[in-house]
């Protein structure tokens, strides 16, 4: 739902309540949209997780210490 949806702007306001109402409706509004809007954040399974270039470096390094070890 977009933030445009909740927003009534010829809502009249003549006393000091009724804008604290409107200001605190605004602010859940505000706050309820950006909740519905935000993607997930899935949760990674237990584990080291590194990217492509550093796994690659890993293993080369474990094959030259292969080379170097005495047999």
């Amino acid at each position: 739902m977009k933030i445009d949806e909740r927003i009534q702007l010829s809502v009249p306001i003549q006393t000091e309540e009724q804008l604290d109402f409107e200001v605190e409706k605004f602010i859940k509004d505000i706050q309820q949209t950006a909740w519905e809007n935000t993607p997930e954040i899935k949760r990674r399974l237990k584990g080291n997780y590194y990217p492509n270039e550093i796994l690659e470096l890993i293993s080369e390094k474990r094959k030259a210490r292969k080379k170097m070890a005495p047999e």
